[in-house]
C-alpha cells in the first residue's frame, strides 16, 4: 500500500475541541463541533508526532527520519501564525513521544521522562521509568478551579505507574529546595544537546476560557531577554546553545502496583486527582487516587483478553469511556469516584476504609465502531463521546442510560482512506495493537 494513505499519528487536544492527523508528510487539523477541516500543511521532512497546544496556533512535532534535520531525536515547536519554529530541541536518544502545555514540554524516551520549561528553556524534572515502548503518559496542567498539576507515567518496575502531584503554587518552577539547573556549556547523557530558540511563548488572549472551538493565538515574545542570555542570533535567525543540566533527581510521589502485566494506557481526570489505568490484558480498568494511590473503583471490560486503545473521563468524573481494537466502546458510571469527591472535597482520601459502594461492575453503556483499527476517545463539553480511528473515521455519540446504549449523532470520514491495514501504522501504533 502507498505510504501516503496511512495515518501515522492522530490525537485529540486537551479540550476535545480539535484533533490533529498526520499522514506521511502532510498533517491536518479538524474541529470537533462543527466537524470541519481547519488546516492542511505539508512538512519538509518525515514526522512521527503532531500535537496541538490547547486550542492555539502552536504545535509540537517530532521527527521520523533516521538522520538529518528531521531526525527521530529532534523535537520542534511550530507557530503556524508566523509559519516558523519557536523552539528546536535535539537529543542523543530517539524520542518515543512528546506533548506540550502552556508551561512545559514533556519528552518521553524508552526508559525516561524529561520535562522542560518553555519560559526558561531548562530541564526541570526527569523520571526514570520501566521500558515504555507504548509511550504511556498523561498529565493535567490546567490551573483553573485550583486543579492540581499531575503527571503520570510508567513506574520503575513492570506493571507499575508513577505519579507526581504539585499544587499550582509551584507551577512555574521547581521546588525551592532543589538546586536550579546549570546552563553552562557541555551536554549530559539523555538530556538535550542543543537548544535553538526564536522566543518564548505568551498568550495574547488573557481570557483562559477555551469552551467551544475558539482558537487562541500565541505570540512570540522575550527575544531581547533570550539574546541577552544566550548571545546574538546567527545568520540563520536562530540561537544555538549547548546545555548542561545538573539535576539531583525528582522522584515520584506515589508508585502504584497496578497489575503483574505491562501497562498499556493511562488517563487522568480533568482535575488531576484520579487516574484510570489498564494493562495489556485489557479485561479490567482500575481507577486510583493520585493523592494517595488508593484504589477507588474497578471496572470489567470483559472476560476475554482485549487491546484497549484509549480511556477518557468526562469533565465531572461521573463517566469513564474505553475503546478497543474489537471495535467496542464501553461507558462506565463512576459512583465510587463521586462519593470520594463528596466525602473529602477532593483534598484527601481515607486510606484505612475502602470506598467501594459495589463490586466490580461491567459497562453501563456499549457502542461499536469499525473493528481492527486503533482509536482514541474523549468527552467534549456537551458530554458527548468523540471517537477517531486510524482509518479516517470520526464518530460522535450521546450516552443513553435508559437503553444502555450509545446514540450515534454523527459519522464522518476525515480522510478518504480505503483498505487501511493497521500493520501500516507507524511503529508506535504497531506496538500498541499487539497483544
Amino acid at each position: 500500500m502507498n505510504e501516503r494513505n496511512c495515518t501515522r499519528f492522530f490525537e485529540l487536544n486537551q479540550q476535545i475541541t480539535y484533533f490533529t492527523v498526520l499522514t506521511d508528510r502532510t498533517w491536518y487539523v479538524y474541529s470537533v463541533t462543527p466537524f470541519q477541516q481547519k488546516l492542511k500543511r505539508i512538512s519538509k521532512g518525515q514526522l512521527s508526532v503532531v500535537s496541538m497546544l490547547s486550542s492555539s496556533n502552536i504545535y509540537l512535532f517530532v521527527g521520523n527520519d533516521e538522520s538529518g534535520e528531521y531526525s527521530q531525536n529532534n523535537l520542534y515547536v511550530w507557530d503556524d501564525l508566523q509559519k516558523g519554529y519557536v523552539l528546536v530541541l535535539k537529543f542523543k536518544n530517539r524520542i518515543q513521544k512528546a506533548s506540550i502545555s502552556h508551561q512545559k514540554i514533556f519528552v518521553i524516551f524508552e526508559k525516561k521522562l524529561e520535562i522542560y520549561s518553555i519560559t526558561t528553556l531548562e530541564l526541570v524534572s526527569e523520571f526514570l521509568t520501566f521500558s515504555n515502548p507504548l509511550s504511556v503518559f498523561c498529565y493535567c496542567d490546567d490551573p483553573k478551579d485550583h486543579h492540581l498539576r499531575t503527571i503520570v507515567t510508567l513506574g520503575p518496575k513492570k506493571g507499575t505507574i508513577g505519579i507526581k502531584v504539585e499544587p499550582f503554587s509551584v507551577y512555574t518552577g521547581r521546588n525551592s529546595n532543589n538546586p536550579q539547573p546549570s546552563l553552562e556549556g557541555g551536554s549530559s547523557n539523555g538530556s538535550s544537546d542543543q537548544i535553538k530558540s526564536r522566543g518564548t511563548l505568551k498568550n495574547r488572549n488573557n481570557n483562559s476560557n477555551t469552551q467551544g472551538n475558539e482558537r487562541k493565538h500565541i505570540s512570540l515574545t522575550g527575544q531581547k531577554k533570550l539574546n541577552k542570555r544566550f548571545g546574538k542570533r546567527s545568520n540563520t535567525n536562530t540561537l544555538i546553545q549547548n546545555v548542561k543540566v545538573c539535576l539531583t533527581g525528582n522522584p515520584f510521589d506515589t508508585v502504584i502496583n497496578v497489575d503483574d502485566a505491562e501497562i498499556r494506557t493511562a488517563v487522568l481526570s480533568n482535575c488531576g486527582r484520579f487516574v484510570a489505568v489498564c494493562s495489556v490484558k485489557g479485561t479490567t480498568i482500575k481507577v486510583f487516587s493520585t493523592l494517595t494511590g488508593q484504589l477507588i473503583s474497578e471496572k470489567k471490560r470483559g472476560a476475554k483478553r482485549g487491546n484497549i486503545c484509549s480511556l477518557a473521563f468526562n469533565r465531572d468524573c461521573n463517566f469513564l469511556v474505553a475503546s478497543s481494537l474489537r471495535g467496542t466502546i464501553h461507558v462506565f458510571t463512576l459512583p465510587d469516584v463521586q462519593k470520594a469527591i463528596l466525602k473529602d472535597n477532593l483534598v484527601s482520601l481515607n486510606l484505612e476504609k475502602p470506598l467501594f459502594a459495589s463490586k466490580s461492575k461491567r459497562a453501563d453503556c456499549k457502542g461499536s465502531v469499525s473493528k481492527d483499527h486503533y482509536s482514541k476517545v474523549g468527552f467534549n463539553h456537551l458530554n458527548q463521546i468523540i471517537v477517531i480511528l486510524d482509518n479516517g473515521q470520526f464518530y460522535k455519540f450521546q450516552i443513553d442510560l435508559n437503553s444502555s446504549g450509545l446514540i450515534l449523532l454523527a459519522k464522518h470520514h476525515f480522510l478518504k482512506l480505503r483498505g487501511l491495514d493497521p500493520q501500516n501504522l507507524k511503529e508506535n501504533n504497531n506496538q500498541q495493537i499487539k497483544n
